[in-house]
């Protein structure tokens, strides 16, 4: 398991999908959602699924990817992700003499549904917040993060690892200005306007290290990715 996630974790990392969670058994967050949000486990209760997600070091490996593109397709950041994650297992698993399928599960592959910030809290990589936030925080990153995928492996059984809760980052404070936020833009949505969703993402954490350049954050904005 270490040596096919070591190889993938770097090759991902390279695509700006910087982020890895740790491994967990699919019954694990199966147990907890409804019917659903369940994914396949291939028939065992342990097989091994991780969550992927990525930060604003995805932006120039996705420009370089549609640079050499010939037509571009309607949502191209997801088909980079896609092809990334595809590319990147189908290696890793024959580095390491593995004979296994995967599954990729995606936020926008609606037939294979797959709540993703569930398994990004299981794997230790942010806390989700309900209402009035309804959205998952990154203890460095906070919400200038996106994941992007879960990958459930055939064959790889999830270690037994005591895998710790993502700490809690919010106050009250940042909560109550964040709801003040959202309320301001229930006409179209602060996640919809550059101005509204730099004040919103920045409550929590803000800095050219963790900030997306004007130009990523209004591709988001317009293409909701």
């Amino acid at each position: 398991v270490d040596s096919i996630l070591e190889i993938v974790g770097a090759e991902l990392s390279n695509s700006g999908l910087d982020i890895l969670g740790l491994p967990i058994p699919v019954s694990r967050y199966n147990s907890i959602v409804s019917e659903q949000w369940q994914i396949d486990d291939f028939g065992s209760g342990r097989s091994l699924c991780i969550c992927i997600a990525s930060t604003k070091s995805i932006w120039s490996p996705f420009l370089d990817y549609i640079r050499n593109m010939g037509d571009i397709p309607q949502n191209p950041l997801d088909t980079f992700v896609g092809d990334k994650i595809n590319l990147v297992i189908a290696h890793a698993i024959q580095a390491v003499g593995l004979k296994c399928q995967f599954k990729v599960y995606t936020d926008w592959n609606h037939e294979d549904a797959c709540h993703l910030q569930t398994v990004g809290e299981l794997t230790s990589i942010a806390l989700y917040y309900p209402p009035p936030v309804m959205w998952s925080v990154h203890p460095t990153y906070g919400i200038w993060f996106a994941f992007r995928a879960v990958v459930v492996f055939d064959g790889i059984e999830a270690p037994e690892l005591t895998i710790p809760k993502p700490p809690q980052v919010l106050t009250k404070e940042m909560i109550d200005e964040m709801h003040s936020i959202t309320e301001a833009n229930k006409e179209i949505g602060w996640w919809r306007n550059p101005e509204s969703a730099r004040r919103y993402r920045n409550v929590v954490r803000s800095g050219p290290e963790v900030e997306y350049s004007e130009q990523q954050l209004q591709y988001h904005c317009l293409s909701h990715s």
